[in-house]
């Protein structure tokens, strides 16, 4: 009912989404999942931006530009346009800190240099700014981003190089010796040939918790673009080597990052060939919910490789895992595309997969008596059915296609009235999708 109102009534859908809170399970942080679709590449592109236009946090999409990046898509220097047309446009705000992130972004030579040149006075202007003010940190991070792109500026832009250079020496007698430290930390990386090794070796040596998780992360993201997997799979690890100190990064922050991170690597380890660095991965995960998905992954890779016992022992073990997983919306949506999978890897498995999916579904929980469309009870279980039914639709409505008869039984094994009637109706709509297509045909 929920992807009818998407396609057929725009306006209601976002106002029920805005009134339960409603999550789109492609939104940002799973917006990878778009990347296996036909023109997955422009679709996540699209949601992204979606995400950027409001966003405060660049590092954010680290992973998936990475993705884009290594697969040399177009739409990665259209990601990089955007936040500067925001920027620009006043749409949003960027700090220099963010910035940062995106700073290598621009070396690469997907991005033509008109963009670069814009970017470089986003720069300046920012480091300016930064001088207006007397918050240390703008100061420091204004200094940073500008030192990772001198080199660039020089080469790309020499007609902006003095300023540059002016700004960075003003920027530099505004910092502490700490900040100062920072700097000499970010200089020795820049100036080393092996710019991996140099980042990991001051990661090491700083006992700062958040420049630590800092330098890590950049050699993580090194790591990967230079198809170092299993060592980039380390450098997560060792986020999580201190997580007693306080302040940031906090140990909740770090443990909410490491299995994502564990996922994106996983994907860019696939389109390299580079089984062993998955499967040292997947020994790392923490939640077994995210685990499911590298381990679908890794099926559908399987399978597309004619290796059919490795997809089938990759698939098995993933839904093993889901059985065993408590019926939360992640399971169900980790369910529905295991339906999918098990269709191209072996349909034979489609059935009992659907089993696993209907019963998880008539186990979760239902609402009190006590629980009124007023309270935050009722408004999670609301949201949390119209997502489920809108992966539903699509799971349903994508296998009918295939193979009906699964199709219908999966409808028939839902007893939830509430999910068993968007079950129904995906049927009922293929039904007279087929019916039109026969028409035409005769």
């Amino acid at each position: 009912m929920f992807a009818l109102l998407e396609t057929n009534a725009p306006p209601t859908a976002k106002k029920l989404r805005a009134k339960y809170a409603v999550g789109d399970a492609e939104d940002l942080p799973t917006a990878d999942e778009l990347l296996d679709k036909e023109g997955g590449d422009k679709i996540a592109a699209a949601k992204i931006k979606t995400y950027l236009a409001g966003a405060k946090d660049l590092s954010s999409i680290n992973s998936l530009m990475g993705i884009l990046q290594n697969r040399k898509s177009p739409e990665f220097a259209s990601i990089l346009a955007e936040i500067l047309n925001l920027e620009e446009s006043g749409r949003n705000n960027f700090t220099a800190e963010t910035m940062f992130w995106r700073a290598y972004d621009f070396k690469s030579t997907l991005v033509p240099n008109d963009l670069r040149i814009r970017f470089y006075k986003i720069v300046l202007n920012k480091g300016r700014i930064a001088l207006q003010t007397s918050d240390a940190n703008n100061i420091l991070a204004a200094d940073h981003l500008l030192a990772a792109i001198l080199p660039d500026i020089a080469a790309n832009a020499p007609e902006l190089s003095a300023e540059a250079d002016g700004l960075k020496a003003v920027l530099s007698t505004r910092t502490t010796q700490k900040n100062r430290d920072l700097q000499e930390s970010n200089k020795r990386i820049e100036e080393s040939a092996d710019k991996l090794a140099a980042t990991i070796a001051e990661a090491e040596k700083t006992n700062d918790r958040a420049e630590k998780f800092s330098l890590l992360t950049r050699a993580q993201i090194l790591a990967v673009k230079e198809n170092k997997f299993q060592l980039a799979v380390d450098l997560v690890e060792k986020t999580l080597e201190d997580k007693s100190g306080s302040g940031f990064p906090s140990a909740e922050f770090l443990l909410s990052r490491h299995d994502p991170r564990l996922g994106i690597i996983a994907i860019q380890a696939l389109e390299k060939d580079d089984v062993e660095a998955v499967r040292y991965g997947l020994k790392k995960f923490l939640d077994a919910q995210l685990k499911v998905d590298t381990l679908r992954r890794l099926a559908l890779y399987f399978n597309k490789k004619k290796d059919a016992n490795a997809a089938l022992d990759a698939y098995d073990e993933a839904l093993k895992l889901m059985m065993k997983a408590d019926n939360d919306k992640t399971k169900f949506f980790n369910l529905f595309n295991l339906i999918s999978a098990a269709q191209q890897i072996d349909p034979n498995r489609v059935a009992e997969t659907i089993t696993v999916t209907a019963k998880a579904i008539d186990r979760m929980p239902t609402l009190n008596p006590d629980d009124k469309p007023e309270t935050e009870n009722y408004k999670k279980y609301v949201a949390s059915i119209m997502e489920i039914n809108n992966n539903l639709y699509r799971t349903i409505s994508l296998l009918a296609r295939e193979n009906k008869n699964e199709a219908a039984n999966f409808a028939s094994r839902i007893n939830r009235r509430e999910i068993r009637i968007v079950a129904d109706l995906a049927l009922a709509i293929d039904a007279v999708d087929s019916e039109l297509k026969q028409s035409k045909t005769k």
